[in-house]
């Protein structure tokens, strides 16, 4: 379709490049070989009489004219989306509809997995990508191109509303047979035994627990660093180690894992979990369901008898 003489879909095109900065991945996201993509950015130079990106090094710049219509296009395709996905009802047992929803390993286990069981019942044609806790993952999200996000509040963007779900407390864990630590873990012992640790990159820069590490002043033994949240409680089994992690996740392992579950001599502050969601999604009628599952979901496991009931007591320092 033509509009004052443009090929709207080549706005698309212009978008990708301008979100990319990459012909290869604006390609990708397109599903589009180079060749038609060229040819799409030469019909734009062509109508706006501009560049529009210029190659510096291994990236595609863009000039002036397109860095000022980058926000506004990206804005109007967004809103775009959002009137071509309108519905006026949603019926959960017949629609097929694709739902995003990035979700950590700590929270897919404790909480995303009975959340699933849910859906499955509910609405059995729904299909639901989980995605995982990446920087390039969080910025398809910012940009639209992810539903959901279940995150903790403090990294919630700025701009897009939320909904708080659940708040989580943290805990220490230690091997059974780890005779070094008596009833109560120290704080010499907690600054001197070796952790493991899950460590962050990208946005998060760190996690919860330890960005307050870090701001009280203390340091950790680390001895093992891991990519996620539930093999850190694996690898304390069997060794000196000691881990601080979540107690609703301490909790699940000690079912099946020889750990022990220890008051932290660091007063820990709450971690409260919440689930944000793109604003020029707000009114579609599908996720406003999925999100009410959510918190539906959250309620429940609020309200049980399961991991995270117990409370040992946290000394302050």
């Amino acid at each position: 379709m033509r509009f004052h003489g443009l090929d709207l879909n080549l706005l698309v095109a212009l978008d990708a490049l301008l979100t990319h900065q990459n012909v290869t991945r604006a390609a990708e996201q397109l599903n589009l070989s180079q060749s038609a993509l060229s040819g799409a950015l030469a019909r734009l130079r062509e109508h706006f009489n501009d560049e529009l990106v210029v190659p510096v090094g291994r990236r595609m710049e863009p000039t002036p004219l397109a860095q000022s219509l980058a926000e506004q296009l990206h804005e109007i395709l967004l809103k775009t989306k959002a009137l071509v996905n309108a519905t006026p009802s949603f019926d959960p047992r017949t629609s097929t509809r694709h739902i995003s929803l990035i979700a950590s390993d700590y929270s897919t286990e404790v909480f995303v997995l009975d959340l699933l069981t849910d859906i499955a019942q509910q609405a059995p044609g729904v299909k639901v990508m989980l995605e995982e806790h990446t920087t390039e993952a969080f910025e398809r999200f910012n940009r639209g191109e992810i539903n959901l996000r279940i995150i903790p509040k403090l990294f919630a963007f700025e701009g897009h509303p939320h909904e708080r779900l659940f708040d989580e407390r943290y805990v220490c864990v230690a091997w059974k047979e780890n005779r070094e630590i008596g009833d109560l873990l120290t704080l010499d012992q907690y600054r001197n035994l070796p952790h493991v640790v899950r460590f962050s990159r990208g946005m998060l820069q760190t996690t919860f627990d330890q960005q307050f590490v870090d701001q009280a002043g203390f340091s950790r033994n680390v001895s093992v660093s891991v990519p996620s949240f539930t093999l850190v409680p694996r690898l304390v089994v069997g060794t000196r180690r000691i881990a601080t992690v979540h107690a609703r996740l301490a909790e699940l392992y000690a079912r099946t894992l020889p750990i022990r579950i220890l008051a932290p001599p660091i007063a820990f502050p709450s971690l409260t979990e919440v689930l944000e969601w793109h604003y020029h999604e707000e009114d579609d009628p599908c996720l406003a369901w999925f999100r009410k599952a959510i918190v539906t979901r959250a309620a429940m496991m609020i309200g049980s008898a399961g991991p995270g009931r117990s409370r040992p007591h946290a000394v302050a320092v």
